[in-house]
């Protein structure tokens, strides 16, 4: 309940390649051991008619994150049901790491409840997600959760280059189930038009979207358990939001809408109600909303600590 209402309404349910960046950074280039590429080819999909003519008229926009995120970078958030408070959000930038030479970012973002919503409802979940620092594009997202009676581990994986047996370029995403004993449930790889994002990553890709004003939309791709997800942001308002022992921002009124399924192969098109406050200079979330099932009402995730980032450059004085 709690993930759902802060990736619902940032990404719709609820990348990394520039020269030298780590040494730019101060940071080293170590290898990471997080990341192993598959050995193992499989089938690809054959891509028919219908998918090509909706998925080929949207390119995800290249977004150079290294512009708009430093590492270090470390948002929380409270997250109150119906009034009382529910559990934490913690969203970071890591660290740069690297893959295939090139350097990506590590987001993470855990979700906790807290112990008055663990007596009935207990939540504790991680994702994981790795996206290029030049180009904003997902190379791939890891989660693991523990909610209520399900407990899992799963991954999708953007392959950019992989290609057919003729040398054809063909780029896929590839969903796995991770079980008890490690082994990998994967599904047959699905093709992809191009760039991608995961649950995770449009929390930062956003940051990049020209949105600015009011009527303000952008839409792209976000991956799903098979084919993707078409995520769609529009700006509705502008409003001042008073964050208790930060200050005020000025903040741009976002609703998000996708049409399709997410990781788990629910079906994620808004409800309405969704919001997301974005300061108006950063884009960062500032506070978020969502509208669960009746009877259940709604939830509301709201900033209380933001470090190594420009946001706190924005902020007005209590």
């Amino acid at each position: 309940m709690v993930v759902a209402v802060f990736i619902a309404v940032t990404g719709v349910s609820t990348s990394l390649e520039f020269p030298r960046i780590g040494n730019l950074l101060g940071l080293s280039e170590k290898a990471s051991d997080e990341i192993r590429e598959e050995e193992r080819v499989s089938e690809v999909l054959n891509q028919d008619a219908s998918y090509l003519s909706l998925f080929q008229t949207i390119n995800n926009p290249d977004v150079r994150i290294q512009d708009f995120v430093k590492p270090g970078e470390e948002l929380r958030y409270q997250a109150k049901w119906r009034g009382l408070p529910a559990g934490s959000i913690r969203c970071a930038a890591k660290r740069v790491a690297m893959l295939k030479n090139r350097p990506v970012f590590v987001f993470e973002m855990s979700v906790e409840s807290n112990d008055f919503l663990s007596a009935f409802y207990p939540i504790k979940t991680n994702i994981n997600s790795y996206v290029d620092a030049d180009t904003g594009r997902s190379y791939l997202v890891r989660r693991r959760v523990s909610e209520r009676n399900r407990d899992y581990e799963d991954r999708l994986e953007f392959k950019y280059d992989f290609r057919r047996d003729n040398g054809i370029p063909d780029p896929v995403s590839k969903y796995s189930r991770i079980g008890e004993d490690g082994k990998e449930e994967g599904n047959q790889p699905f093709p992809i038009p191009g760039n991608m994002q995961d649950i995770l990553s449009t929390v930062y890709y956003i940051r990049g979207l020209d949105l600015a004003e009011v009527g303000d939309s952008c839409s792209f791709l976000l991956g799903g358990r098979k084919k993707p997800v078409i995520a769609k942001v529009t700006v509705v308002g502008e409003e001042e939001v008073k964050v208790q022992g930060i200050g005020t921002f000025d903040c741009l009124i976002v609703e998000p809408f996708s049409d399709g399924t997410n990781l788990s192969g629910n079906f994620i098109a808004t409800r309405g109600g969704e919001k997301i406050w974005l300061e108006k200079n950063t884009l960062i979330p500032v506070q978020v909303s969502a509208e669960l099932p009746k009877p259940l009402g709604s939830v509301m995730a709201t900033l209380v600590q933001a470090e190594n980032c420009e946001l706190l450059e924005h902020c007005k004085e209590e």
